[in-house]
């Protein structure tokens, strides 16, 4: 976290977010073009440092946002061993967090202050809960409208710290369209487009 260099990224994020911290709205107050919950996940983080005269602070302050993206990645380690266990046992889990942990592109941005690191958690969360959703029992529909809908929920956060996501959508459109109309998924249609919509309610 200390030796890996900065990008000139990390420095218009930290930036973004501390004009968050002094009480300005991204496209209102100055310009912005990324969705903004990095720069409100960050601000409250600024009342904690002296950055606008301590040198030391704002040093501090930058690891800090770094050790917060570190958990992210670690976070992106967890979930995908797990999506990989779900789809096809522990063999996939492992060799799909190896894989990911030795990812040049994994890292050397997984440590940067950038939303693409909790985005990419939020977004493997997403998968992970619909898959778990997917193989809910007919009769559950209680858990399943819940679970759905945590799945919508969690692309809905992805997508809200970066607009990157939207790339995701239409092969995520389609998977849940799949699901919906391939007449061996479990349940009615009617309860399957019940769970769909619960899930576009979460993203919402």
């Amino acid at each position: 976290l200390q030796v890996h260099a900065f990008d000139p990224d990390e420095l218009y994020h930290l930036h973004s977010a501390w004009y968050v911290s002094r009480g300005e709205l991204p496209y209102k107050d100055y310009f912005e073009q990324h969705t903004p919950w990095l720069y409100f996940s960050l601000a409250p983080w600024y009342s904690l440092f002296n950055v606008d005269t301590n040198f030391g602070h704002a040093i501090r302050f930058m690891f800090l946002a770094r050790g917060l993206m570190w958990l992210f990645s670690g976070a992106c380690l967890v979930l995908i061993f797990r999506l990989g266990g779900l789809w096809r046992g522990a063999r996939v889990a492992w060799v799909s967090a190896v894989f990911l942990s030795i990812a040049i592109v994994f890292l050397d941005k997984g440590l940067e202050i950038r939303p693409d690191v909790p985005s990419a958690a939020f977004l493997l969360a997403c998968l992970v809960t619909l898959v778990g959703a997917t193989r809910t029992e007919s009769g559950a529909r209680r858990e399943a409208a819940w679970r759905f809908a945590a799945s919508g929920f969690l692309l809905g956060a992805a997508l809200m710290f970066q607009q990157k996501i939207l790339f995701v959508m239409p092969g995520f459109s389609v998977a849940m369209l799949w699901y919906l109309l391939d007449p061996r998924g479990h349940g009615r249609f009617k309860e399957r487009l019940s769970r769909v919509s619960w899930q576009f309610a979460g993203f919402c």
